[in-house]
């Protein structure tokens, strides 16, 4: 009790004063955890600080950070290669039917929604049911930001209460299920999608997913999430060896349409002297799934 009442008084000090006078060597003390960089946990095993701390993604400088993009949000929208991929899931259902339904797993504050508004929404003649599914506060930014459209509406689920009947809307099908820089935060990443394909989607998009091309075993490091306004926190991360997903994907009846490095500069983001040789040349890698018929 008193060490984690020392931790909370130690987590204030740092928020509150030291990153605002020393900005740089408070945000290196603070950072205090081994992380990918360094340490790789075997499956299994998990880091206790990460079960101990709150999570990053609901920090005050995560929000603000979310805040920020959206008040900017012209920065931010560009079509750049892994908004193609949903771009290219689209056009290929636009052929058949102009209603199309999408599901935006842990979509924070919603910068693929405006994506698509700029970059698909000019097409009038197909409408769009965006979903989003995220926790309480990342889902507040999007009812403050977001603007539905008579072609683009907006769906805000509460990640805490998710499960399929969420999703399951009379006869609503879901066309396209999107996981950006989603998939190795998750605890159960494997229960989490199987959920997520029991609403039988055309259409599966991995983004931003951490590949160890070296390695045949999945394994689980630390990341110290931060944006430009300061530290969040510590929070697990997955890196995946290269046919793991794909083995899975099969397995659940989705073949592989089509994947491709996000960009080279990952592949330096990741690479530093953990202390697993097989760890250290990650990868973030896109995919997209079809559902088998």
């Amino acid at each position: 009790m008193i060490i984690r009442m020392f931790s909370s008084f130690r987590k204030k000090i740092f928020s509150t004063v030291l990153l605002k006078i020393f900005p740089l060597l408070s945000k290196r003390i603070y950072e205090r955890y081994a992380t990918y960089r360094s340490k790789i946990y075997k499956k299994g095993e998990i880091a206790q600080i990460c079960l101990e701390e709150s999570s990053p993604w609901d920090s005050s400088y995560w929000i603000k950070n979310q805040i920020q993009k959206m008040e900017n949000i012209a920065k931010f929208i560009s079509k750049d290669s892994s908004f193609c991929c949903l771009e290219l899931c689209i056009n290929l259902i636009k052929e058949n039917r102009k209603n199309i339904n999408i599901i935006d797993y842990g979509g924070g504050g919603g910068l693929y929604f405006e994506k698509i508004k700029r970059y698909i929404y000019s097409e009038s003649k197909i409408k769009i049911n965006y979903s989003i599914v995220d926790s309480e506060k990342n889902l507040s930014i999007c009812e403050k930001y977001l603007k539905e459209t008579t072609f683009c509406k907006l769906n805000l689920i509460n990640s805490e209460t998710f499960n399929n009947s969420n999703l399951q809307d009379g006869d609503k099908k879901f066309d396209i299920i999107l996981l950006s820089a989603v998939l190795q935060y998750l605890n159960n990443w494997q229960e989490s999608l199987k959920l997520l394909i029991s609403c039988s989607p055309e259409y599966i998009c991995l983004l931003h997913t951490p590949i160890a091309f070296n390695s045949n075993e999945e394994a689980r490091a630390i990341q110290n999430v931060k944006t430009s306004e300061g530290y969040c926190g510590p929070a697990m991360i997955t890196l995946f060896p290269a046919r793991i997903i794909e083995e899975f994907m099969n397995k659940n009846k989705y073949a592989l349409l089509s994947s491709f490095q996000l960009t080279k500069k990952s592949k330096e983001y990741y690479r530093t002297g953990c202390d697993n040789d097989l760890y250290k040349d990650v990868i973030h890698w896109n995919y997209i799934f079809k559902k088998i018929n």
